[in-house]
């Protein structure tokens, strides 16, 4: 709708035309857009993650004679590393890209009703790259007008 808005708003002032755009969004349908963002961030922070920790386990597993001590989570993440590997190589620019997308509904939302949010969205980036949910939404909600 953003798009939609800024095309018809050049082009009325390319024609000296006044107009008036009016759009009612409401905070539930934004709400609604993060929750289906949600996994699709989750699992590429979580394979992130774990993709940055597959050199160090590695070299810990060279190291050492067995690898008992390290917790369940660890243990499966050097079980699947070429998975892993294979399917952030595959797409290495999809965490990227959903954090632009998060950050782009956050103007987008601030620009339908007047306002410039564009200097918060540094802070916005600073919260998605530890990405917790819930405190995505109390940004979203706190930062509203």
């Amino acid at each position: 709708m953003s798009v939609l808005k800024e095309v018809i708003s050049r082009e009325a002032t390319q024609k000296k035309a006044r107009i008036s755009i009016k759009a009612d969004i409401k905070d539930e349908s934004v709400l609604s857009m993060l929750e289906m963002v949600h996994p699709k961030l989750e699992h590429q922070h979580t394979l992130a993650r774990q993709f940055n920790m597959i050199q160090g386990l590695k070299e810990l597993a060279l190291q050492e004679p067995t690898l008992d001590f390290l917790t369940p989570e660890y243990q499966a993440i050097l079980g699947d590393a070429d998975k892993i590997q294979a399917e952030y190589k595959e797409h290495p620019t999809n965490l990227e890209y959903l954090h632009g997308v998060v950050a782009k509904l956050f103007v987008d939302k601030h620009k339908f009703k007047g306002d410039d949010a564009r200097p918060k969205v540094p802070a916005l980036h600073q919260l998605l790259s530890k990405y917790d949910f819930m405190e995505l939404v109390n940004f979203f909600v706190t930062q509203g007008v």
